[in-house]
């Protein structure tokens, strides 16, 4: 049975019901003492192919790697569980809810079937090539499709696509929380919010001024939004799409997680970072012998982060 589609092919998308502005200049940081890693970790994986992308599961977590392989943990044990080729060729994205597993395959998308570690049903969507996060949400797997204007909803039961939203304009990437679809388009700097409701579906609120936007973290507890984007990082309001906060940290080839009582930052340069989602001061700073960026997640009374040039998990103390 397909849902009502909102704003097809062609059409120009709701105007919006709210809006704001994130233009402001964030605030400086001040140092604090740097940490080895190690007084942190309680195990390290080694996993081949550029483990990147982390998704945590019911009873599992997923390690996306560039190779195209999945990699499956079980966290009571510690052990890998399987691996399973997902793709031919190195692509972006894995999305985790439950059980319900998506991964990219070349420019579409695949199901994971998790009762036998194979691959489940293949899906054609064109997607953006950079779409990090496949969002997981009101009985949907959430991609962008090229050229980044068209937002598809993949339903969940039937793994067919039966909504397509009108974005309006070229978006990368997104983050799915209990009430909406949150969508940055980095071209013009902006945050939308995505009713994914058949009653009201579409865009219905909009923040601009943040130029560069990437990743979206929806996880926070306290219901706030936080933005990676050029100028460093942002705390959004979801009810008035107002900025509450920004501080000069970036997240620059990493990711963002935000906790119960920490908001953490992954990047390149600067191992990991924990800044108090309240105040946004920096109040840690780990190195590690690794280099290169990686992703985060949080479950199962841990942090977990990778490192995907040089082939490291690690599981990390919450």
């Amino acid at each position: 049975m397909f849902l009502l589609v909102a704003c097809g092919a062609g059409s120009s998308p709701p105007a919006a019901s709210a809006s704001g502005s994130a233009d402001v200049k964030p605030s400086a940081v001040a140092a604090v003492a740097v940490q080895p890693i190690a007084g942190m970790v309680e195990k390290r994986y080694a996993i081949s192919g550029g483990p990147d992308y982390i998704g945590i599961g019911t009873n599992s977590v997923w390690v996306k790697a560039d190779s195209g392989l999945l990699y499956r943990i079980d966290p009571r044990t510690g052990r890998e569980v399987a691996h399973i080729l997902a793709a031919e060729e190195l692509c972006q994205g894995l999305g985790v809810m439950g059980e319900e597993v998506w991964t990219c395959r070349g420019d579409d998308i695949v199901r994971i079937d998790t009762s036998s570690n194979k691959l489940g049903p293949q899906v054609v969507v064109g997607k953006v090539d950079d779409q990090a996060n496949i969002g997981i949400g009101f009985g949907h797997a959430w991609v962008i499709a090229q050229p980044g204007n068209r937002l598809l909803g993949i339903n969940s039961a039937t793994n067919t696509i039966d909504v397509t939203i009108d974005l309006g304009r070229s978006c990368r990437d997104l983050a799915v929380d209990t009430t909406s679809i949150w969508v940055s388009c980095a071209i013009d700097g902006l945050l939308l919010r995505i009713d994914p409701a058949p009653a009201g579906r579409g865009v219905i609120g909009v923040v601009a001024g943040l130029p560069g936007i990437g990743q979206v973290s929806t996880t926070d507890p306290a219901g706030r939004v936080w933005i990676a984007y050029a100028d460093g990082i942002a705390r959004i309001d979801p009810a008035s799409l107002t900025l509450t906060g920004a501080i000069d940290v970036k997240a620059e080839k990493g990711s963002l997680l935000a906790t119960q009582d920490a908001l953490w930052v992954r990047a390149k340069d600067r191992f990991l970072r924990r800044v108090d989602p309240a105040t946004l001061a920096l109040s840690a700073e780990f190195t590690a012998p690794q280099a290169s960026g990686g992703s985060l997640g949080s479950g199962f009374g841990s942090l977990w982060t990778s490192a995907y040039d040089d082939d490291v998990v690690y599981r990390l103390k919450g």
